[in-house]
């Protein structure tokens, strides 16, 4: 019995046939299954015709979808429309860092205010104390 790791899964199918389409090119139409398996190195059994009868039907299907041209008049739009869409939010962002740098330069500034309001505060308070002590020299060398 073949371990979990060994089972041909969808995912996994899928990408060897069509990693052997894209080197040796389309299975020729009269080539069956049994054969694919076979130069595949797979056992050909109900689960690989299933899952080759499926890889084929998506392959046609995805072969078979409409090519869109987009018009020009509509490429035009939608490239004035994305310009627009895109100016307006590198201008968002703008405005957002502008605002939150204001800020940050505002509690920058409230900051450095009250430093220099402290560091005057500690000027006036080391003066009264030089003061004090000037005084107290004086009156220890009077007694």
């Amino acid at each position: 019995m073949k371990k979990s790791k060994d089972w041909v899964r969808n995912p996994a199918f899928d990408k060897l046939l069509d990693a052997y389409v894209e080197q040796n090119g389309e299975f020729p139409a009269d080539m069956l299954p049994n054969e694919i398996a076979g130069l595949l190195g797979l056992t050909a059994n109900g689960e690989f015709y299933k899952k080759h009868r499926a890889w084929k039907r998506r392959r046609e299907a995805a072969a078979n979808l409409p090519a869109m041209d987009i018009p020009c008049e509509a490429k035009a739009e939608l490239t004035n429309i994305l310009a627009a869409t895109t100016e307006d939010v590198l201008n968002h962002f703008v405005r957002t860092v502008r605002t939150v740098a204001g800020d940050i330069i505002r509690t920058a500034d409230l900051g450095v205010a009250d430093a220099n309001r402290r560091a005057a505060e500690a000027e006036a308070e080391l003066a009264e104390v030089l003061d004090a002590w000037t005084v107290t020299e004086g009156e220890r060398d009077a007694a």
